[in-house]
């Protein structure tokens, strides 16, 4: 560290990073697109390894959003209730079940997709809502594909 002073440190480095800040994205992204699968367990690795301080840090985060902040997303929210919630509610209680389903592992999402093979974390597709545990997994695109 070429400071002493720890704060003096953080404020050169802000000043450097916003100073580059288009050159840093643009290499953070060509990196990742040149070595998605390696990053995608760095993160899910970090993830797992900084559970704790990842959920105080977006609690913190939550909590220090913006009066005008909040209200967005609290409209944003009742908006997707009222859209979802009461059209087609064994849509919802089939995506509960799935996903309590996978948080008690009773139910294992695969690193792939189904239809086309694709390395990713697939999205879980009911084919028939009356069976919520019978899953197709699906990549974005074949997804969308799905349902149009």
């Amino acid at each position: 560290m070429p400071f002493k002073d720890s704060e003096v440190q953080k404020a050169y480095d802000r000043r450097k990073y916003e100073k580059n800040r288009e050159h840093i994205i643009d290499l953070r992204m060509r990196r990742y697109a040149l070595n998605k699968e390696k990053e995608a367990a760095y993160q899910k690795q970090y993830a797992e390894e900084n559970r704790k301080q990842l959920s105080v840090y977006h609690k913190k985060w939550k909590r220090n959003r913006s009066a005008e902040q909040k209200k967005k997303d609290r409209e944003y929210a009742r908006q997707y209730r009222n859209s979802d919630y009461r059209k087609n509610p064994s849509k919802i209680l089939a995506r509960l079940k799935v996903y309590y389903a996978i948080k008690t592992g009773n139910l294992k999402r695969p690193d792939h997709c189904t239809r086309c093979g694709l390395v990713c974390t697939p999205q879980g597709h009911h084919p028939d809502y009356s069976k919520p545990l019978e899953v197709v997994w699906l990549c974005d695109p074949c997804h969308k594909e799905e349902h149009s």
